[in-house]
């Protein structure tokens, strides 16, 4: 899925300023650190990164935070002192877009890999081998927000069970959020609507 594609996607069910995205001058650093860099990052920064603010997107628990322009490479050296990585083959192999809590959001920097991928942290054993999470920035953004409006955009969504504790979404939110996600997410569905309880319903 294309960034445009995923774009027009998005404004069906939510404003989106493009205007507020996309920053140039940010690629010439990352240029200037990591040398030639996939074609996918190349218009990630170019069409979508937010330039000015971050952006944060409830997909239940901690909110995920899509780093801005001015804060991408300060928030990857934060990240990277946090966890001790500023020595390791990682930093040079990642490039992070966003964090959910001390989870972060990654493209690689493999030539033609174009996949979004989500590192999980265990306080004990540190960060779990990427898991894939999208085929495309595209593809990874329309879920997030779509997610994100599942969440917001409607009276009633989270439902919380008292004694499990299990998060279910709404049946109102669930009819609109999960046929779409079951097309969307494609053969991620599962790593992006588990958290519900409910997800493998039918609606």
């Amino acid at each position: 899925m294309t960034i445009t594609e995923a774009i027009d996607l998005i404004k069906t069910f939510r404003e989106f300023d493009q205007n507020l995205f996309g920053d140039a001058a940010l690629l010439d650093k990352i240029q200037d650190e990591y040398g030639a860099i996939p074609q996918n990052i190349v218009e990630y920064i170019n069409q979508i990164i937010p330039n000015s603010n971050n952006i944060y997107l409830d997909l239940t628990g901690d909110p995920f935070c899509l780093f801005s322009a001015k804060d991408l490479l300060q928030k990857r050296d934060e990240f990277a002192y946090d966890f001790e990585l500023e020595s390791s083959s990682w930093i040079n192999k990642w490039l992070i877009i966003g964090l959910q809590l001390n989870d972060p959001f990654c493209f690689s920097l493999a030539k033609n890999q174009t996949q979004i991928f989500r590192f999980y942290f265990n306080g004990v054993s540190g960060l779990s081998s990427p898991v894939p999470v999208a085929n495309s920035i595209g593809q990874f953004l329309l879920c997030a927000y779509a997610i994100d409006h599942a969440i917001n955009k409607f009276e009633k969504s989270i439902i919380i069970d008292e004694d499990s504790f299990d998060i279910q979404l709404a049946p109102e939110p669930s009819k609109w959020l999960f046929p779409r996600m079951r097309e969307w997410a494609a053969e991620y569905y599962e790593e992006w609507c588990e958290v519900f309880e409910n997800c493998n319903e039918e609606y």
